[in-house]
């Protein structure tokens, strides 16, 4: 749809760009920008490819208060990570001048390009982090009405913003990064590569982030992460005051459930394994996809524990730390059959 006036075209959607709701906003977000250009593959498939499942768990301030999550990295990193395992050359562009990044994401659109770019979440309307926290997404630009004022977006799913806080989220300033205005460029093969080899090569990759990265004092990562994860809730009654205490209880619920948290990262990691496993002819990896299947359901349960401790329940605090420690030793054993199935 585009609308025109004597100063030219004032409103324009890309009408046929796929808005069917998602999970995870860098996956789906991708995903449905790769599929108006013909390249189809289901966000779990994505999801694998980008070896985007992990866990992080950390002791520092994070002003997000992100402390844990679980997937490998920000958006910068799986975007990377797919590209590479697809044959997908990937560009960053950005522009420092606020009007210029304007007209030139409108000349996109009005040649019908959508737009993969970095914003921040402070400046979204529709999004918990508004006027909140500042945190760095990407999101599909595709469209605007300029007499309304409005952008239209992807992102999980069909969004709307001012164009006045959508400027804002595209030059800002977030944990001392900057947006730069920036966003993505793709230059795709003719088609994806035969899909046997990426699988691979993402599970080892999976598997290594898993069992074998280092942490230090702060930062902790794979199976290790949720054990100390684990030992460290035991002490947050005596590390905060009310409050704080309470405020990090409520964070976890969040930060466990959210689409980059542990509860959704595995539930895509199994259906990626599902369907890893009928590309590569491995029954196996079916089966692990089941066991994933209810790691996610037991992320989703300490979650809802996090809940009732904030409610007062104190006596959750045990439960809490042994079932982590049972899904730290399921994982192991899932990841270390993964890197013998795979080797």
């Amino acid at each position: 749809m585009e609308v025109s006036g004597k100063k030219g075209k004032y409103k324009k959607i890309i009408s046929n760009f796929n808005t069917e709701k998602g999970t995870f906003c860098a996956l789906c977000n991708t995903k449905s920008l790769f599929e108006y250009y013909g390249y189809k593959l289901s966000e779990a498939m994505y999801c694998g490819l980008s070896g985007y499942l992990g866990f992080f768990y950390t002791r520092e301030d994070i002003e997000s208060r992100e402390i844990l999550y679980g997937r490998i990295g920000n958006h910068d990193i799986i975007l990377k990570n797919l590209c590479n395992a697809l044959n997908i050359k990937l560009n960053e562009r950005t522009i420092y001048d606020d009007k210029e990044a304007w007209v030139l994401a409108k000349e996109s659109l009005n040649r019908n390009i959508p737009l993969l770019l970095c914003v921040d979440d402070f400046y979204l309307e529709y999004h918990f982090y508004f006027n909140k926290i500042h945190y760095l997404r990407v999101v599909d630009l595709i469209g605007f009405d300029e007499k309304e004022g409005t952008v239209f977006l992807y992102d999980i799913e069909k969004r709307t913003n001012s164009i006045e806080n959508f400027k804002r989220a595209r030059n800002s300033e977030v944990n001392g990064i900057k947006t730069n205005n920036m966003w993505y460029e793709f230059e795709f093969p003719i088609r994806f590569p035969p899909l046997i080899e990426p699988i691979k090569n993402s599970i080892n990759k999976t598997v290594k982030i898993m069992l074998d990265k280092e942490g230090n004092e702060t930062r902790f990562y794979g199976t290790a992460g949720i054990r100390t994860f684990a030992e460290d809730i035991g002490e947050w009654m005596e590390k905060w005051e009310k409050d704080e205490l309470y405020a990090n209880i409520e964070n976890m619920y969040v930060q466990i459930n959210r689409p980059g948290g542990p509860t959704v990262s595995r539930s895509l990691f199994s259906k990626f394994l599902f369907e890893a496993s009928g590309v590569i002819n491995n029954k196996e990896l079916y089966k692990i996809g089941r066991e994933f299947e209810e790691i996610s359901k037991a992320w989703e349960i300490i979650g809802n524990l996090f809940f009732k401790w904030g409610a007062g329940a104190y006596d959750v605090i045990p439960r809490i730390q042994s079932r982590l420690i049972e899904i730290a030793d399921k994982e192991e054993q899932l990841f270390t059959t993964l890197r013998d199935i795979i080797a």
